[in-house]
């Protein structure tokens, strides 16, 4: 294995919140990232499973003493990979994952339901190690 000599990331972020009535959330979050490795000689590479653009945006409905919602995220393929497999980049590709939940507050008690990776997108997070599978979770708890 060898470290990265010279490496550099920039980018920027961008985001948004916005609430209706107490009864809508939204939050949007983008990021751009340029991350480089550099080597002597002015050439470079992008890093590593660094992927160029990540987005989040979760939306929440509140209504009397319940609420629900969904979570889209989204990750670009990652440029370059490993070259310590055979397959190298072929499985790096974009990420596209939505989770859902819904939640009930009963005074001292409350349950959340949530699903992860809804549709059971399949995706790589580096080579040969596969993401989240699809989930269903649920928690319940009480103050005493």
């Amino acid at each position: 294995f060898q470290n990265v000599s010279r490496g550099r990331i920039a980018g920027a972020e961008v985001s948004l919140r916005a609430d209706w009535r107490r009864a809508v959330h939204l939050t949007a979050t983008a990021t751009y990232l340029d991350a480089v490795e550099q080597f002597s000689g002015a050439g470079s590479q992008p890093l590593p499973y660094r992927p160029r653009w990540v987005a989040n945006v979760n939306l929440t409905l509140r209504k009397w003493s319940g609420h629900a919602g969904a979570e889209f995220r989204y990750a670009s393929r990652i440029e370059r990979g490993s070259t310590l497999f055979v397959e190298g980049n072929r499985d790096l590709v974009p990420v596209y994952l939505v989770d859902a939940f819904a939640g009930l507050d009963l005074g001292r008690v409350s349950a959340l339901l949530r699903v992860r990776n809804l549709f059971q997108y399949h995706y790589a997070e580096r080579e040969r190690s596969l993401g989240e599978i699809r989930n269903v979770s649920l928690s319940v708890s009480g103050k005493f």
